[in-house]
């Protein structure tokens, strides 16, 4: 029978899980595993918020740096334009303090070219930052040659080519207007109208013009009333002043040319550094972009983060938690099922190594104890029929042993009474002996006296004698049948003793069995 629960165990429909989820864990492995992937979930989200700072931390320091760019690129644009008003307002005034001023802020520009070279945003623009650059010493040093043909033509009237022209006419004028010599004056007006105009205007017609009136005023000049001396005075004079002229001229058109080169060397500067501001200020609107972008990223991927961590650490959790209760409650509703005497239920989770599969192992066993107990409550109960079958064939042995008994009994007292009357009768026998052998003293007394008398006694005595001894014969077989009936009863006797003791060590036996059933009984009240 317990070979037929077992196979019920083992071969039933599948609906118990030899092994349960995680059962090759230990329940603290378990517990454990869901604290480690707590901090695992805690160390993916700081990894997750480390590297949104990361990213936002670089999204703001690019923006920081293109801020930088911007700021620098807006500080060359200024400086630029200062260096170019110093220049405009030298040109204008030709006051050597715009110089200073150009030259100052030449130094500004280029030292915040040299702080936007040093940000890592500018390496895109590096190009540009280096046409810039060669743009402004080319602007500087053509400003240099610039200040230097001015301070050579003249700073002012008085200065320079200025002031030996002013000179020089001045020294013919005074001649002539001390010579009266209106014809000459009005020539040497006009050459100096001519010298206007093209301070003026800067065309070279007025060059030639000037030129023009040189030739006819020595054409005029040797007409006029002078000594040779005075003409060669006057002559000389004026070479001086159309020698001033020309050189003042020639340099004037050099120096339009180095302004005009000038503007076309700043033409380089603004654009570069307009696209210079531009790519700063883009810059720092995309960094901005970007950290705005990087901000909603991180946090919608650390709020996807959480929703996952969270789902799964749900998920395992949940998992965990019925890798326990389901076991645990399978286990118990196995342990009610033993209680309530279904032997046939399939043990949950045997196969597991933790701690709810040694209680299954443990309930296993239980139940194959049950299961044994069970078998050998049977065996006790099939025990208990066969000794009560046995007792009540004892009962009909007894019964049938009594009735032999008082059988034997009675045919015990039937011989008693029949021995007793043997008795009785040998009694009488023996007393009849007795008074027949006194007749035979008083016979023999009387044998002297009378012969005949003794052979009448005599045959009498032997008939006597002969019926004696057929009692004492029939008194020995009577007694022998007697002795033969007791060693008969004797043995009946004897085997009612030997019967009384086998019944008695039946009962001893039945009373072993019904404490034995009795403790059996109790243990397994205990164990259910």
């Amino acid at each position: 029978m317990t070979q037929i629960n077992s196979q019920n165990d083992m071969g039933g429909n599948g609906a118990v899980a030899a092994k349960t989820l995680f059962g090759n864990f230990k329940i603290a492995q378990r517990v454990s595993a869901i604290v480690i992937l707590g901090v695992a979930a805690m160390a993916v989200f700081g990894g997750i918020q480390i590297y949104g700072q990361s990213m936002t931390a670089k999204a703001v320091k690019s923006n920081t740096d293109y801020n930088t760019l911007a700021l620098g690129s807006q500080e060359i644009q200024s400086q630029s334009l200062q260096m170019r008003r110093a220049e405009k307002d030298f040109l204008l005034r030709r006051d050597m303090k715009y110089a200073e001023a150009y030259k100052n802020n030449v130094s500004k520009l280029t030292a915040v070219l040299d702080a936007v070279r040093k940000e890592h945003v500018a390496d895109a623009k590096a190009e540009t930052l280096t046409r810039l650059e060669g743009a402004v010493k080319a602007h500087a040093k053509q400003f240099a040659m610039v200040v230097a043909q001015i301070q050579e033509l003249g700073l002012d009237e008085k200065a320079g080519l200025q002031g030996k022209l002013r000179g020089a006419v001045h020294a013919v004028e005074t001649t002539l207007n001390e010579a009266n010599l209106d014809g000459l004056t009005v020539k040497m007006l006009m050459m100096r109208r001519h010298e206007k105009d093209f301070m003026l205007r800067g065309a070279e017609k007025y060059i030639d013009s000037v030129a023009k009136r040189r030739a006819e005023f020595l054409t005029m000049l040797p007409a006029m009333p002078l000594s040779d001396r005075a003409k060669a005075e006057v002559t000389n004079l004026l070479d001086v002043y159309v020698t001033a002229f020309n050189a003042f001229a020639k340099l004037s058109v050099e120096n339009e040319a180095a302004i005009s080169e000038l503007s076309a060397i700043y033409k380089i500067v603004t654009p570069a550094v307009e696209e210079l501001v531009v790519f700063g200020e883009q810059g720092a609107k995309r960094a901005l972009v970007t950290v705005d972008e990087t901000q909603t990223s991180m946090g919608w991927l650390m709020l996807i983060g959480s929703v996952v961590i969270f789902v799964v650490f749900v998920a395992i959790g949940a998992a965990v938690a019925m890798s326990i209760t389901r076991p645990v409650k399978a286990v118990t509703k196995a342990t009610e099922t033993l209680a309530e005497g279904d032997w046939n239920i399939q043990i949950p989770a045997l196969e597991n190594k933790d701690e709810i599969g040694a209680v299954a192992r443990a309930l296993q066993v239980f139940k194959e104890n049950l299961i044994k107990t069970k078998d050998l409550e049977e065996a006790q109960r099939q025990e208990q029929v066969r000794q009560v079958e046995r007792a009540q064939k004892l009962a009909t042995i007894t019964t049938t042993f009594d009735a032999t008994v008082s059988e034997v009994l009675g045919v015990v007292s039937s011989a008693s009474t029949e021995l007793q009357a043997t008795a009785t009768s040998m009694r009488g026998t023996a007393e009849t002996t007795t008074r027949q052998s006194s007749s035979v003293a008083a016979a023999c007394e009387q044998t002297a006296t009378n012969v005949q008398t003794v052979a009448t006694a005599t045959e009498e005595l032997t008939a006597s004698v002969r019926e004696i001894t057929q009692q004492m014969a029939r008194s020995s077989q009577k007694a022998g049948q007697a002795v033969t009936e007791a060693d008969q009863v004797q043995g009946k006797v004897d085997g009612l003793v030997e019967a009384a003791q086998a019944i008695g060590q039946v009962v001893e036996l039945i009373n072993e069995i019904a404490e034995k059933t009795n403790l059996l009984s109790l243990n397994a009240t205990i164990e259910a």
